[in-house]
């Protein structure tokens, strides 16, 4: 198993026998809408590590944050996916549960089965384990335009604070 996050989605990728289909739907449902925030803390610091591995120590990281904080004025695609290190320093627990009731639920929730499993047994595992969350809402569709550009962009505070982290 495994998971990852992109500026549009989280992905969760399991590859498990096709006689575990079922075991497969219980216990994925449970993660995806029903976690356990134990652990929120010990992955925080993993993700703040990342930042600096990601965005700190890596030239070519560095210099994708600063093209993206350029070249978008208004769109989230300014943000890296894993969010700003200022933003990590202050979330907590209570700003994850209150983004996952949000954000995660069934109506949101896309599965890709591949193998030896049949479109009919899905569909009846999809609706005895997704099927006893509330649906919830569908995530708003949230078109950002960029405003003109009148001209060259000039780097950002980011990219002089990472040239010379020490002036």
């Amino acid at each position: 198993m495994n998971a990852f996050t992109n500026k549009d989605e989280t992905q969760y990728v399991m590859s498990v026998p096709s006689d575990m289909i079922e075991q497969w739907f219980s216990i994925v449902s449970e993660q995806i809408f029903e976690p356990a925030w134990r652990e929120f803390y010990v992955e925080k610091e993993v993700v703040q590590r990342e930042w600096d591995f990601r965005y700190v120590n890596n030239p070519e990281g560095a210099g994708w944050v600063d093209l993206h904080a350029t070249a978008y004025t208004a769109h989230p695609y300014r943000n890296p996916t894993i969010g700003w290190k200022s933003d990590m320093e202050r979330f907590n627990t209570r700003d994850a549960v209150e983004f996952h009731k949000a954000f995660y639920n069934p109506t949101n929730a896309v599965c890709v089965l591949v193998g030896d499993v049949t479109v009919a047994k899905a569909k009846e595992f999809a609706q005895i384990y997704f099927g006893r969350y509330p649906a919830g809402q569908r995530a708003p569709e949230t078109l950002t335009r960029e405003p003109a550009q009148h001209g060259p962009e000039k780097p950002s505070a980011f990219s002089k604070e990472l040239v010379n982290p020490m002036s």
